[in-house]
C-alpha cells in the first residue's frame, strides 16, 4: 500500500460502480508506454531502455551496490528499473491476458513510489496500473491516493485530475470533484466546453445540492 498516499476517508463511503472506462484507462496506458523513453530521457535522470526480465542481472547487480552504498542516485535507477519492468509487463498483459503479469506489474510499479517517491511518473503509473487491475475497493484507493500524489508534484496534470475526478464521483464526493471541474475550467475553459461542460453542470448542481444536506440519489 502507499501508506500516507492513500485516502483515509474512503473507507467511511458508499462504494458503487466504477465510472472510468477501462478501454479509456487501457488506452491512456498505451500512450504512457510509449512515451515512457521519451519523458524519462528528458530528465536525464533514467538508465536507457526496458529491463529485460528474463535476465535481470542488471537489478542484482543494482541491488549489491545499494547493499553496500545506498544513495539516492542508487535508488532512483533502481526505482526506474521496476517503473520499465512494469511497463514492458503490462504490455505483455495486453497480449497474454495473464492476470498474475497485471498484479506482478502492479507491484513493481509500487516499488518505484516506495524508491523514489517525488518522481511523478512512477505515481501515475501506478495510479493506472491499479485502475486498470480491477481490484475493487483496495484498487480505487491505491489510485485515488497516487492521482492526488501527482497533483502535489504536477498541479497542471490534466489527466490525472479528470481520472481522480472519475473515482470521486463514484463516492459521491461532489464537492470535491466540483473543485477540480472549476480548476480544469479556469486552466483551458475551451476544453471544458467542448468535452465537458453539461456534466460539470451537474457536478456544480449535486455539489450545492450536498452542501444543503439534500440527500442525492444517482
Amino acid at each position: 500500500m502507499t501508506g500516507g498516499y492513500m485516502t483515509g476517508g474512503y473507507m467511511k463511503r458508499q462504494r458503487t460502480h466504477r465510472t472510468c472506462p477501462p478501454l479509456a484507462v487501457l488506452g491512456f496506458l498505451l500512450v504512457l508506454g510509449g512515451a515512457v523513453a521519451a519523458n524519462a530521457a528528458s530528465d536525464g535522470e533514467k538508465p536507457g531502455g526496458f529491463v529485460d526480465l528474463s535476465a535481470n542481472g542488471a537489478e542484482a547487480s543494482l541491488l549489491n551496490e545499494l547493499d553496500r552504498n545506498n544513495t539516492p542516485g542508487r535508488r532512483k535507477a533502481l526505482a526506474w528499473m521496476r517503473h520499465d519492468q512494469a511497463v514492458a509487463l503490462f504490455d505483455s498483459y495486453r497480449r497474454s491476458k495473464d492476470k498474475g503479469e497485471l498484479l506482478f506489474a502492479l507491484a513493481r510499479a509500487e516499488s518505484a513510489t516506495q524508491l523514489a517517491p517525488d518522481t511523478v511518473q512512477f505515481w501515475r503509473t501506478f495510479g493506472l496500473l491499479s485502475l486498470t487491475a480491477d481490484l475493487g475497493l483496495v484498487g480505487d484507493m491505491q489510485s485515488e491516493g497516487a492521482f492526488r500524489r501527482v497533483l502535489e508534484l504536477e498541479p497542471d496534470d490534466t489527466e490525472a485530475r479528470r481520472l481522480l475526478i472519475e473515482l470521486l464521483l463514484v463516492q459521491r464526493e461532489y464537492g470535491e470533484a466540483a473543485r477540480h471541474y472549476a480548476f480544469l475550467f479556469n486552466a483551458d475553459p475551451p476544453a471544458i466546453i467542448r468535452n465537458d461542460l453539461k456534466r460539470m453542470n451537474m457536478v456544480l448542481i449535486k455539489a450545492d445540492l450536498a452542501a444543503w444536506g439534500i440527500q442525492i440519489y444517482d
